[in-house]
């Protein structure tokens, strides 16, 4: 099977389990998934080209799910607030951006004036 209908085989078990509850209008609930999926692969499509440019960018977002698992586990225990969760989120990631292109640049200046 390729790809691509797995991906819609597995997209489309959530819109059954929406229409068990909601019956009366389908058609929201499928557009609401193809939409889903073109959305997340034009997401991974965009995150493959951002890993290229931007190299420490993984670091950051393997923080951020580190961060996500510790707020899973520590659930039971502690609430973290959501506006806390999505500045540590939003922090991760525009650190690591912001590291990549200061090491970039860095890197840059380094090498033109090993140039000459």
């Amino acid at each position: 099977m390729s790809r691509s209908l797995r991906l819609v085989r597995l997209s489309l078990h959530p819109a059954r389990c929406f229409l068990q509850r909601f019956p009366k209008d389908p058609v929201i609930v499928l557009t609401a998934n193809v939409f889903a999926i073109l959305g997340l692969r034009a997401l991974y499509f965009l995150l493959a080209d951002l890993a290229d440019r931007f190299h420490l960018l993984a670091y950051g977002l393997a923080l951020v799910l580190v961060f996500i698992g510790g707020k899973l586990l520590l659930l039971d225990i502690y609430k973290i607030p959501i506006e806390a969760a999505l500045t540590v989120t939003a922090t991760a990631i525009a650190a690591s951006i912001a590291l990549s292109v200061w090491s970039s640049r860095k890197t840059l200046r380094r090498a033109r004036i090993a140039g000459g």
